[in-house]
């Protein structure tokens, strides 16, 4: 169809800028700045012809060009032999820097549980590829520790504090397992609790964790964070392709890879993708769907 015209791209926006409570952060200009950017480009109609999505999902993409959005992967030995699971972080990571880059000038940052390698600014396929090409993939996985000291001071309570923090920030942690080795005295759903239930970050500060492989401990991790009555509502949890294709079906309807990364993308955002009960987050994405 014909590019969305800016002002649709606005009033996305601007709606989603108060359903953040981040008007401090997003003057009316700044939007426009951003809407008409945007309209130019029509990122919307080359997502949806490309990720064979409905307009209506399109949609709710604009308003990743709010967020900083900031990734923390497991580089733990356990997904050297678990079945193609490094070939998956590059294929997720690919096509969330196809899809981000579309939406957000100044592209996503990745960190590494382990790994002092890190990315920023990453906007295409390749530069996402690469980054992984170069990790080792050892050692554990230390959840908690990574958290707060790759992503929590550096990008979210140091810039808090310097008066520099000018975008949200939408964490997306992908993991095969649960934390584990020389962990963090708070455990994760501490730090993250914490952080969330702090009223200036609850605001600016946004969390996805996601699974890859069929670890069951991970499994079981993630079905415990969702159910968890402080936090479980105020992140969003992504099982792996298989298990929430099974969710899908039992709504009649085929998930397909790139509705995996939607949800990956959009689940801690975007309260139509998401809502307290994963039950919940299918039917609407499945609404939307059928």
């Amino acid at each position: 169809g014909p590019p969305p015209d800016a002002n649709i791209l606005l009033s996305i926006l601007r709606e989603a800028v108060r359903e953040k409570g981040i008007e401090h952060m997003y003057p009316e200009n700044r939007l426009a700045g951003i809407a008409n950017d945007m309209a130019k480009k029509d990122p919307v109609n080359i997502l949806c012809n490309h990720w064979k999505l409905p307009k209506e999902i399109g949609f709710d993409f604009v308003k990743l060009a709010l967020f900083d959005v900031v990734f923390l992967l497991d580089d733990s030995g356990s997904m050297r032999f678990g079945d193609g699971l490094i070939d998956e972080l590059k294929f997720i990571l690919s096509n969330i820097a196809f899809a981000t880059g579309l939406f957000d000038q100044d592209g996503f940052s990745v960190r590494f549980m382990n790994s002092n390698i890190q990315g920023d600014n990453i906007k295409t396929e390749q530069q996402a590829a690469a980054l992984v090409d170069q990790v080792r993939f050892e050692d554990v996985t230390p959840l908690a520790t990574s958290l707060k000291n790759k992503i929590l001071d550096p990008f979210i309570y140091r810039p808090e504090q310097q008066g520099a923090l000018r975008k949200p920030v939408l964490v997306i942690i992908i993991t095969d397992g649960r934390g584990k080795g020389s962990e963090n005295p708070h455990p994760f759903p501490i730090l993250v609790s914490s952080c969330l239930l702090t009223t200036i970050f609850s605001l600016v500060v946004s969390f996805q964790i996601a699974q890859v492989g069929n670890d069951k401990g991970a499994q079981q991790f993630l079905t415990e964070l969702d159910n968890d009555k402080v936090i479980g509502g105020l992140i969003d949890c992504t099982s792996n392709f298989e298990l929430e294709s099974m969710e899908f079906r039992k709504k009649g309807v085929e998930l397909t890879k790139h509705l995996w990364y939607t949800k990956l993308l959009l689940g801690s955002i975007d309260s139509s993708v998401s809502t307290p009960q994963q039950e919940k987050k299918t039917i609407i994405l499945s609404y939307k769907l059928v």
